[in-house]
Order: C-alpha cells, then structure tokens, then sequence
C-alpha cells in the first residue's frame, strides 16, 4: 500500500522520508519512499492541513529500539519527542504537518517499517462511526476487526488502522 502526501517543500520532505530510513526513488510526478510494508508519495501541494486534529491523525511505524532510533533521527537534524508510554516517540515532518508515531518492537528484524494508520472520529448522534468505519474496512479490504491496545481496530495485510473517537470536531486531511 501507499500513503500519499502533499507538501509545501519537496526537498525537506524527501530529506525528512530518505533519513527516516526510506529508499528513494520516483513513481510518476511522485517522489517516493519505500519502507517496508509501505511507499510513502510526496509531491508538491498547497494548501496543505496537519493531521493533528483531522481524521487521519498520524500512521506509525516500528522500530526494534526507539531509544536508538529517535537518537539517531535527532542527529539527522529531525524534530523528535519521547512518547509518554514505554516504547513510544514521535518524529516530525520538517513542515510540522505529520507527526510520525514510533513504537518499539523488539522482534523486528529491519530498523524501520510501516505499522498503522490512527484515524479520529467524531461520533454522530445515536451512531458509532467508529464502529461503522471498522465494520466498512472489514466489508470492502477482508479486513480482520479487532483491538490494538485500548482502541478498535482492524488488520489488512501490512497495516494496522486503528480507530478513536475523537471528543473533538475532526477536520477532513487535505494533504
């Protein structure tokens, strides 16, 4: 699968995936970025929302040390936070729009791959959207519904997506 970004500075943002530890390459007007279990796509894009706040709040990715890896990060010049459970950080895209998840496993045999998109969703009146979009990614992909932690979630092949309900108004993501 893809996950597919417009961003205001192509440059920055291919620096930002290629340290992330993704191999670099070109698909199309695309610039991508393959790790495994994902390409990322990046192209130039107006306009542009963080997805802080909007339904698809970050995707994450794991790493078999976070310690290790947001030192490393940090001394590529990315903009990194410890997360606040054991095993969890953060890295920022350089334009601040994404925030990047990491969680450690330590059974993971390559330094970085793509584990989850977290979507937040606001609940109608009466209605679980959350439980709805589960449900929807179940009927349409054959995906698996379950839990990952705390949250809903369902499991396709090579990814997560994880459901929340957000106590806020979400935003659509427009980049």
């Amino acid at each position: 699968g893809h996950v597919h970004f417009l961003v205001p500075d192509v440059e920055a943002a291919d620096k930002f995936w290629t340290a992330m530890g993704g191999v670099p390459g070109k698909l199309g007007p695309n610039d991508v970025f393959k790790f495994p279990g994902v390409l990322i796509l990046v192209r130039k894009g107006d306009g542009t929302t963080p997805s802080v706040g909007s339904v698809v709040g970050h995707i994450g990715f794991h790493v078999p040390d976070t310690t290790a890896a947001l030192a490393r990060w940090k001394a590529a010049g990315l903009k990194t936070e410890v997360g606040q459970n054991p095993g969890q950080g953060f890295v920022w895209t350089p334009d601040d729009l994404l925030r990047v998840e990491i969680l450690e496993d330590k059974t993971q045999t390559v330094p970085v791959a793509f584990h989850h998109v977290h979507f937040y969703i606001a609940d109608s009146a009466g209605s679980s959207n959350v439980l709805e979009m589960q449900s929807w990614y179940s009927k349409m992909f054959g995906a698996k519904p379950g839990k990952r932690g705390q949250f809903d979630a369902a499991d396709i092949p090579g990814a997560n997506l994880t459901f929340t309900k957000s106590d806020t108004p979400t935003v659509t993501t427009k980049g």
